[in-house]
């Protein structure tokens, strides 16, 4: 299982990343194939090691809308990790998609006994979540314009 493309895990010595992939499961999941839905509980962060996931949260009508859509080395349940239990999207595969599964009691035992893989891995966490904190500011911005220009 390879777990270099994800960028969770960039900074990590080959020793280090042996000892996360030891906790990691890999599953198949064919394509048109709910991997998870919103608000279920979450047990484990997923690593996409082939294929598309589409990222969707439900609409106050009921719709799923597209949030995001992630491949190689995207990643999945850093925020029911850090503390909310549960997925706060659902994730759709768009063709056959292989995932690596961290279950979160393994992660947070190995991340408590190793410091060192804890820092790097929490930078990582919070470099991306930064990255798609902007993302969505720039959507907003241009989903304001937009709106004001219909008004």
């Amino acid at each position: 299982m390879d777990l270099t493309k994800c960028s969770l895990f960039a900074e990590f010595t080959p020793a280090e990343l042996a000892a996360v992939q030891a906790l990691a499961r890999k599953i198949a999941l064919e394509a048109d194939t709910w991997a998870f839905r919103e608000k279920e509980d979450a047990d484990c962060l997923y690593v996409i090691l082939n294929g598309t996931l589409q990222l969707t949260k439900e609409s106050n009508t009921g719709d799923e809308e597209e949030l995001a859509v992630l491949s190689i080395g995207g990643w999945i349940g850093e925020m029911a990790f850090l503390g909310r239990r549960h997925r706060s999207a659902s994730g759709h595969t768009l063709e056959r998609v292989e995932l690596a599964v961290l279950p979160y009691r393994d992660l947070h035992t190995l991340l408590d006994g190793q410091p060192a893989i804890a820092a790097k891995f929490y930078k990582a966490v919070a470099t991306g979540m930064a990255r798609h904190l902007q993302s969505m500011n720039e959507n907003v911005a241009v989903l304001k314009s937009y709106m004001k220009q219909r008004a």
